[in-house]
Protein backbone atom coordinates (compact mmCIF):
# COMPACT_ATOMS: atom_id res chain seq x y z
CA UNK A 1 0.00 0.00 0.00
CA UNK A 2 1.06 3.76 -0.02
CA UNK A 3 2.37 5.43 2.57
CA UNK A 4 -0.88 8.01 3.11
CA UNK A 5 -2.91 5.11 2.89
CA UNK A 6 -1.06 3.11 5.31
CA UNK A 7 -0.96 6.25 7.86
CA UNK A 8 -4.49 6.33 7.36
CA UNK A 9 -4.77 2.47 8.30
CA UNK A 10 -2.12 2.62 10.98
CA UNK A 11 -4.26 6.06 12.84
CA UNK A 12 -7.61 3.74 12.49
CA UNK A 13 -6.63 0.91 14.20
CA UNK A 14 -6.57 -1.33 11.26
CA UNK A 15 -2.80 -2.37 11.37
CA UNK A 16 -0.83 -4.11 13.64
CA UNK A 17 2.97 -4.24 14.32
CA UNK A 18 5.47 -6.61 13.22
CA UNK A 19 5.96 -9.64 14.89
CA UNK A 20 9.54 -9.05 14.71
CA UNK A 21 9.98 -12.78 15.78
CA UNK A 22 9.03 -13.67 12.13
CA UNK A 23 9.67 -10.11 10.16
CA UNK A 24 13.17 -10.41 11.80
CA UNK A 25 14.98 -8.08 8.46
CA UNK A 26 12.83 -5.38 10.00
CA UNK A 27 15.87 -4.45 12.14
CA UNK A 28 18.07 -4.15 8.99
CA UNK A 29 15.95 -1.45 7.44
CA UNK A 30 17.16 2.09 8.04
CA UNK A 31 15.46 4.28 10.51
CA UNK A 32 14.91 6.57 7.78
CA UNK A 33 12.80 4.22 6.08
CA UNK A 34 10.79 3.54 8.29
CA UNK A 35 7.19 5.33 8.92
CA UNK A 36 7.92 6.74 13.35
CA UNK A 37 5.33 5.10 15.56
CA UNK A 38 1.84 6.02 16.02
CA UNK A 39 -0.61 5.64 18.35
CA UNK A 40 0.49 2.03 19.45
CA UNK A 41 1.81 0.41 16.42
CA UNK A 42 6.04 1.09 17.35
CA UNK A 43 7.26 -1.52 14.42
CA UNK A 44 4.66 -1.30 11.20
CA UNK A 45 5.50 0.14 8.42
CA UNK A 46 8.44 0.46 6.31
CA UNK A 47 6.88 2.14 3.05
CA UNK A 48 10.07 3.44 1.09
CA UNK A 49 13.24 1.17 -0.70
CA UNK A 50 16.25 3.58 -1.15
CA UNK A 51 17.60 3.48 -4.64
CA UNK A 52 21.08 3.43 -4.81
CA UNK A 53 24.11 3.08 -7.62
CA UNK A 54 27.14 1.66 -6.64
CA UNK A 55 29.84 -0.27 -8.57
CA UNK A 56 28.53 -3.51 -9.55
CA UNK A 57 30.77 -6.19 -10.83
CA UNK A 58 31.14 -9.74 -11.82
CA UNK A 59 32.80 -11.97 -8.40
CA UNK A 60 34.16 -14.69 -11.20
CA UNK A 61 36.06 -12.23 -13.37
CA UNK A 62 37.10 -9.14 -11.06
CA UNK A 63 37.65 -7.88 -7.54
CA UNK A 64 36.12 -5.02 -5.24
CA UNK A 65 36.36 -2.27 -7.83
CA UNK A 66 36.71 1.15 -6.61
CA UNK A 67 35.06 4.31 -7.94
CA UNK A 68 37.32 3.92 -11.43
CA UNK A 69 36.53 0.37 -11.95
CA UNK A 70 39.29 0.02 -14.55
CA UNK A 71 41.82 1.73 -12.25
CA UNK A 72 41.38 -0.44 -9.05
CA UNK A 73 39.33 -3.15 -9.88
CA UNK A 74 41.54 -6.08 -11.28
CA UNK A 75 39.75 -7.42 -14.71
CA UNK A 76 41.30 -9.62 -16.92
CA UNK A 77 39.87 -8.15 -20.54
CA UNK A 78 37.69 -4.93 -20.33
CA UNK A 79 37.85 -4.08 -23.79
CA UNK A 80 34.17 -3.33 -24.27
CA UNK A 81 33.69 -5.35 -20.96
CA UNK A 82 32.99 -2.16 -18.20
CA UNK A 83 29.38 -0.56 -18.67
CA UNK A 84 28.27 2.81 -18.11
CA UNK A 85 24.88 4.04 -17.80
CA UNK A 86 23.80 5.80 -21.09
CA UNK A 87 23.88 9.45 -20.85
CA UNK A 88 19.56 10.14 -21.95
CA UNK A 89 18.63 7.97 -19.06
CA UNK A 90 20.91 8.07 -15.59
CA UNK A 91 24.22 8.78 -17.25
CA UNK A 92 24.07 12.45 -16.86
CA UNK A 93 23.33 12.18 -13.20
CA UNK A 94 26.23 9.59 -12.74
CA UNK A 95 28.57 11.61 -14.89
CA UNK A 96 27.42 14.55 -12.20
CA UNK A 97 28.20 12.73 -9.49
CA UNK A 98 31.12 11.08 -11.03
CA UNK A 99 32.85 14.31 -11.86
CA UNK A 100 32.21 15.58 -8.11
CA UNK A 101 34.46 12.40 -6.87
CA UNK A 102 37.31 13.22 -9.41
CA UNK A 103 37.36 16.43 -7.77
CA UNK A 104 34.99 18.58 -10.39
CA UNK A 105 32.18 20.88 -9.51
CA UNK A 106 29.33 22.32 -11.28
CA UNK A 107 31.57 24.54 -13.24
CA UNK A 108 33.85 22.62 -13.84
CA UNK A 109 33.18 19.33 -15.41
CA UNK A 110 36.75 18.70 -16.96
CA UNK A 111 37.78 15.75 -14.24
CA UNK A 112 34.67 13.62 -15.51
CA UNK A 113 34.67 14.26 -18.65
CA UNK A 114 38.72 13.55 -18.96
CA UNK A 115 37.78 9.98 -17.27
CA UNK A 116 35.18 9.58 -19.47
CA UNK A 117 38.08 9.92 -22.53
CA UNK A 118 40.30 8.10 -21.18
CA UNK A 119 37.77 5.25 -20.03
CA UNK A 120 36.59 5.28 -24.05
CA UNK A 121 40.00 5.01 -25.71
CA UNK A 122 41.61 2.45 -23.48
CA UNK A 123 38.08 0.30 -22.44
CA UNK A 124 35.90 1.05 -25.46
CA UNK A 125 32.58 0.32 -22.88
CA UNK A 126 29.69 -0.68 -23.43
CA UNK A 127 26.72 2.02 -23.20
CA UNK A 128 23.80 0.66 -21.15
CA UNK A 129 20.59 1.97 -22.31
CA UNK A 130 18.17 0.95 -19.61
CA UNK A 131 17.86 -0.78 -16.24
CA UNK A 132 16.49 -3.84 -17.89
CA UNK A 133 19.86 -3.84 -20.57
CA UNK A 134 22.30 -4.01 -17.95
CA UNK A 135 20.19 -6.96 -16.78
CA UNK A 136 20.47 -8.85 -19.90
CA UNK A 137 24.40 -7.83 -19.88
CA UNK A 138 25.18 -8.71 -16.60
CA UNK A 139 23.36 -12.69 -16.91
CA UNK A 140 25.05 -13.16 -20.31
CA UNK A 141 28.31 -12.15 -18.93
CA UNK A 142 28.68 -9.56 -21.64
CA UNK A 143 29.90 -6.47 -18.51
CA UNK A 144 31.88 -7.31 -15.70
CA UNK A 145 31.38 -4.24 -14.28
CA UNK A 146 29.38 -0.84 -14.28
CA UNK A 147 27.55 1.56 -12.24
CA UNK A 148 24.15 0.03 -11.25
CA UNK A 149 21.40 -0.28 -9.23
CA UNK A 150 20.99 -2.54 -5.85
CA UNK A 151 17.58 -3.70 -6.28
CA UNK A 152 18.67 -4.64 -10.03
CA UNK A 153 21.87 -6.13 -8.50
CA UNK A 154 19.70 -8.38 -5.70
CA UNK A 155 17.26 -9.79 -8.65
CA UNK A 156 20.55 -10.84 -10.42
CA UNK A 157 22.06 -12.84 -7.41
CA UNK A 158 18.48 -14.40 -6.79
CA UNK A 159 18.73 -15.62 -10.25
CA UNK A 160 22.38 -17.45 -9.36
CA UNK A 161 24.38 -14.23 -11.69
CA UNK A 162 27.87 -13.78 -10.06
CA UNK A 163 27.60 -10.07 -9.91
CA UNK A 164 28.06 -8.22 -6.37
CA UNK A 165 27.63 -4.48 -5.53
CA UNK A 166 30.45 -2.43 -3.92
CA UNK A 167 29.47 1.51 -2.23
CA UNK A 168 31.85 3.22 -3.18
CA UNK A 169 32.63 7.21 -2.95
CA UNK A 170 30.60 8.83 -5.34
CA UNK A 171 27.18 6.13 -4.93
CA UNK A 172 24.21 7.59 -6.25
CA UNK A 173 21.39 7.42 -4.10
CA UNK A 174 18.21 8.09 -5.89
CA UNK A 175 15.44 9.80 -3.19
CA UNK A 176 12.94 7.32 -1.61
CA UNK A 177 10.47 5.90 -4.07
CA UNK A 178 6.88 3.66 -3.12
CA UNK A 179 7.53 0.22 -2.57
CA UNK A 180 5.54 -1.22 -6.03
CA UNK A 181 4.23 -4.95 -5.51
CA UNK A 182 5.22 -7.57 -8.27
Amino acid sequence: MLQAEGNFLGLGACLQDYDLRICTNYKDILDSAKEPPRGTLKNWFAPYVLVIMGMVYNTKEASKPGLLPTRTCSIRNTKGRVGIPAYGKVGNSWLQVLNKTLGGNEDDIDPGIAFLVELMKKNQPLIVENADAGLKAFAREEIVVMPYWNGRTHALQSQGVPVDIEYVPGTMLVPPAFMASR
